[in-house]
């Protein structure tokens, strides 16, 4: 991602890297870091794509990647209806108080179907303070055959939401 916005992690930056994965997906690196977001990263209706970092929890063992969302939108991580999306090794974060939207969003929404076979590994996600605001963690309603482990979820009102794709 870093080499679409000359060595930084930018809002643009992030379109140009999937602007450019085109139809068959493939993988988002973001360096070690501290980025920070005003706007959703946009990933609803794609497949195969891999939002991979250089860690989330490293307690300052190592470097780490950090996406911090200050924007106000619905969600930052926009993965709606969905197919093999993957996030891992990375802390995402919102600094934006009143934000309770989802950090990631792997809802079936839109019109795009379900959500199937997300993976959502070794993250820590959460605000970035127990007063300032309350997110939600992550969004599995309608997401068919998710992944979730490994991950710290903290200063979240909703760590975890999710439905079952059909009632029963």
């Amino acid at each position: 991602v870093a080499g679409y916005g000359a060595g930084t992690v930018t809002d643009a930056a992030v379109v140009a890297a999937v602007a450019a994965m085109g139809a068959n997906g493939g993988t988002l690196s973001f360096p070690p870091g501290s980025w920070t977001h005003a706007n959703p990263i946009d990933l609803h209706n794609t497949r195969s794509v891999i939002m991979q970092g250089a860690g989330g929890g490293t307690a300052g063992s190592a470097p780490a990647t950090i996406l911090t969302y200050t924007g106000t939108g619905s969600q930052f991580i926009n993965a709606q209806s969905t197919t093999g999306f993957r996030v891992q090794d990375m802390m995402i974060l919102s600094s934006a108080a009143g934000f309770t939207g989802p950090l990631v969003d792997l809802r079936g929404l839109g019109g795009g179907g379900d959500s199937a076979l997300a993976v959502v590994r070794d993250c820590y996600i959460g605000g970035t303070g127990s007063g300032l605001n309350k997110p939600t963690g992550i969004a599995l309603d309608k997401c068919n055959g998710a992944t979730v482990e490994g991950n710290d979820l903290n200063y979240c009102n909703i760590p975890i939401s999710g439905q079952a794709s059909t009632d029963r």
